[in-house]
């Protein structure tokens, strides 16, 4: 298998369109508020990497003072269990740990903490159980969702599309930040976003776009 070419394009521009999308798995409910993506691309073995990517911002943790400014910490759980909840299949326990040299840095609405975690899988539908624990006021916020991972075995194949908040250069090298909470406000630079097309061989494939918004009608499509 051969990733063919991977691709990084934004995708129109527009300058009046707002688009704010919210899948059934991008924030979940509760007091305290993080949001979360599940992206497929290709993995090992014939099975499918599922990226899943959590997002929270500074002003849904709780800092506390330190000599150092003021520091939260909180404990990520990705869980994937059978598409019954029957079964834990793998699990993924993580903690994050944020200093903020200023009041004003801990408590700006920009300000937020992203981490991830791949798992290999076969493709099905699973039940996946995030939750985020805030370490010092002990509150935790969860979410439970079915969700369906692909089988990019066959090819030419695609990834799920990532949105891109920012395209930054660390250390001479490209490095993506998604955008999680896929809230996008179009400018004169339109909408980046990325994927991953998959063969087998080097070859010619032909690629169309559309962009519909939650009641799929069509707000984009480029000319032939």
């Amino acid at each position: 298998m051969k990733l063919l070419t991977a691709i990084l394009v934004p995708i129109f521009t527009l300058g009046s369109l707002f688009a704010q999308v919210e899948d059934m798995y991008n924030m979940p409910t509760g007091s305290a508020k993080y949001f979360q993506d599940f992206l497929n691309f290709v993995g090992e073995g014939g099975k499918t990497k599922l990226d899943v990517f959590i997002h929270v911002p500074y002003q849904d943790l709780q800092f506390v003072k330190t000599g150092k400014g003021f520091e939260a910490a909180y404990t990520v759980t990705v869980s994937v269990y059978d598409e019954e909840k029957e079964s834990l299949l793998t699990e993924k326990v993580w903690n994050e740990k944020i200093v903020a040299y200023s009041f004003d840095e801990a408590v700006a609405a920009k300000n937020f903490n992203l981490s991830h975690r791949s798992f290999n899988l076969k493709p099905g539908t699973f039940l996946i159980r995030t939750a985020v624990m805030d370490k010092d006021s002990r509150e935790e916020v969860s979410s439970e969702n079915l969700y369906t991972v692909r089988d990019l075995s066959i090819k030419p194949s695609l990834s799920d599309v990532m949105l891109i908040a920012e395209n930054r250069v660390v250390e001479g090298s490209n490095k993506i930040i998604p955008n999680i909470t896929r809230h996008v406000f179009v400018d004169a630079d339109g909408i980046p976003f990325f994927f991953e097309v998959y063969a087998d061989s080097a070859s010619k494939v032909s690629l169309e776009l559309m962009v519909s918004n939650m009641d799929k009608e069509v707000l984009f499509r480029p000319v032939k």
